[in-house]
């Protein structure tokens, strides 16, 4: 039987290499598009919070938002008012008691408002 010489020189290097990865600035600057999340006649939506903490907000103007074309409808947290529900924790834990889990910001009255339009969100 020969022997085989399995010197480094010979292997590829792969592992450790520099690899230019020519997708990730489209994918985290949010322009990169996936071809499985993505259907005709979709619509987007975009989530805007308060830049200013602790700012009390006493309402927020989304009229101007209304007239930029593929708008379909602007929602804030009054709207939603009734609709989220707590999660429910389950276990097979005896005597295990389920306190429900609700999401952080209810009843705190925190501005915010989505966006939803055809592709201009």
């Amino acid at each position: 039987m020969s022997q085989q010489d399995h010197s480094v020189e010979l292997r590829p290097k792969l592992v450790g290499k520099r690899d230019k990865r020519t997708e990730d600035p489209r994918l985290l600057t949010g322009v990169g598009q996936y071809v499985d999340t993505w259907r005709r006649g979709m619509l987007h939506i975009a989530l805007r919070r308060s830049d200013q903490p602790h700012a009390r907000i006493l309402n927020i103007d989304v009229g101007d938002a209304f007239s930029v074309p593929g708008v379909v409808a602007i929602y804030d947290a009054s709207d939603l008012e009734g609709e989220i529900k707590p999660a429910i924790p389950t276990s097979r834990m005896p005597g295990y008691y389920a306190t429900p889990i609700w999401p952080l910001a209810r009843g705190k009255r925190w501005p915010f408002y989505w966006i939803v339009s055809q592709y201009v969100a």
